[in-house]
Parts: structure tokens; C-alpha cells; sequence
């Protein structure tokens, strides 16, 4: 069986070649008179052990020693728990305080865009996870098809997600998108898909002075009452951001039965 790319893999070469490892050790001494254990391999372990949820140094050893054949793609050559506590004890910890702050700055600025808003940008979005039909029966929600649904808030700034909620996969959007919003302050804006448009929803943001962008349903009645903008900055909109109609538009009286704005659309 040929040699397979492990994630654990892939996580530790971008932490070491985009992220300024190798400058924070050499900054702090870290492989100074080391041999054998150097910082990367010390990192290596210690990442395997929190993403597994390990609890002590030798079940990090023991747990290691049962993946041997993919020790040395990782950079990893024999080490013990006697090599892996000194280490612990000896290397500055100032090293790894450094790398967190530094993986923490680059995920915070993943998000940043060339738009102000005065809230916060929030996109909202679901997503099947199938699932063996014959090992979980109660997953099921077609005849022959199993699954879950990871319905996701995600806070755009810091591409970290805000809330995260595990429901079935045959529940509606919009009965975990009322909860999942709850926490949203004033002024904040929130970007989803017609899979939860709801009207009723809709007023109970606008309520609460939250924005929404979304796409319109097919066959929604609306009358367009206004424009937003000049001909010429609607031009420029249209050009570069490729949207066709920035407009005030007032829905028809059947939907108006169910939401009662303070602001026209």
C-alpha cells in the first residue's frame, strides 16, 4: 500500500513554512546543543497529543508507537518519554507562546476584506454529514440515505466560527437559525441562502436591528419603490461587484401579513 498524506502532516508543514517557526526557534535558542529532539519534532508530538485528547506523556508515546511506519514522514525518529519530558522541562517556553500568538494573528486576519461595516459580518450556513444508513439507523431521512446537519455561524473577522449546532439531517434551516442568531448584537449583518428565508424571521431581525443579505425565492411579489444610489455609483456597482439592481423594494400584501418592517428592502 503506497505512503498516504496524513492531515496531521499537512498541518504541521504549513505551521512550519508559513508561519515563522523556524524563526521564533532560532530567536529563542530552542536546538541549541540538541541533537535528536529538536523543536519541530517536539511540536510534532505535543500537536498529536491535543488534536487526539491524549492525557499524559506516555499515552502520547504509546499512541505514537502504534502509527511507527508514519514517524518518519513526520520528521519523527525515536524518541522516548524520558526525551519528551526533558524536553518539556528544558526548552523556553517562550517558544510556543510565541508560535500560538502567531497562528492566532494569522487567523484572525484570514477574514479581513476591503469592506467597513459598522456591526459585525456573519455568514450562516448548513451542511450534510451522510452517514451509514446500516450503522445508524436513527440518522436516517431518506429511504436510503443516513446523515447529520452541521448548521454553522461564522464570524467573518476571525473565520472562527461563533456558534455551531449538530442537528438532524431532515430538520429545517430556519428552525435552528432563529436560536443559532440569538446572541447577534445590533447592527450586525448576516449572509445566508434562500434556505432560510422566512418572513416572519425577517421581521424578527429587523426588530432587533439586524441586516440580512440573501437571494431571492422565485415568484416572491415585489414592487421596486425606489433606488438606492445614483445612475452613475449604480454603473461602478454593476461593473466591478457584478450586482445588477440595488433597489428599495416593498413586498406584496401577502407577504406583508407576515412581516412588518421598520425599514423598506
Amino acid at each position: 500500500m503506497g505512503y498516504q498524506y496524513t492531515m496531521l502532516e499537512h498541518l504541521i508543514n504549513l505551521i512550519i513554512k508559513k508561519f515563522g517557526f523556524q524563526k521564533i526557534v532560532r530567536a529563542h535558542e530552542g536546538d541549541k546543543w540538541v541533537k535528536k529532539f529538536d523543536t519541530k519534532s517536539h511540536f510534532t508530538v505535543m500537536m498529536y497529543g491535543q488534536i487526539t485528547g491524549k492525557d499524559s506523556l506516555r499515552d502520547i508515546v504509546n499512541g505514537l508507537k502504534m502509527h511507527e511506519s508514519k514517524l518518519y514522514h513526520l520528521g519523527l525518529k525515536g524518541f522516548s518519554k524520558s526525551s519528551l519530558s526533558d524536553a518539556g522541562r528544558k526548552r523556553d517556553w517562550e517558544i510556543w507562546r510565541e508560535i500560538f500568538y502567531e497562528i492566532k494573528g494569522r487567523i484572525e486576519g484570514r477574514g479581513k476584506h476591503g469592506f467597513r461595516f459598522k456591526g459585525k459580518l456573519y455568514l450562516l450556513d448548513s451542511t450534510i454529514i451522510e452517514l451509514s444508513i446500516g450503522l445508524f439507523e436513527w440518522a436516517s431521512y431518506r429511504r436510503r440515505k443516513g446523515g447529520i446537519k452541521l448548521h454553522t455561524l461564522l464570524e467573518v473577522d476571525r473565520m472562527i466560527p461563533e456558534v455551531v449546532v449538530v442537528g438532524e439531517a431532515r430538520g429545517h434551516d430556519i428552525s435552528y437559525a432563529r436560536e443559532m442568531v440569538e446572541g447577534i448584537i445590533q447592527d450586525s449583518i448576516i449572509v445566508f441562502d434562500r434556505g432560510y428565508i422566512d418572513y416572519g424571521w425577517f421581521r424578527e431581525l429587523d426588530e432587533k436591528g439586524i441586516y440580512f443579505v440573501t437571494r431571492a425565492k422565485r415568484g416572491m411579489d415585489y414592487v421596486v419603490s425606489g433606488q438606492m444610489l445614483s445612475w452613475k455609483s449604480r454603473q461602478k456597482i454593476k461593473k466591478y461587484l457584478q450586482i445588477f439592481l440595488l433597489a428599495i423594494v416593498i413586498l406584496s400584501i401577502k407577504h406583508l401579513i407576515s412581516i412588518k418592517c421598520k425599514r423598506n428592502y
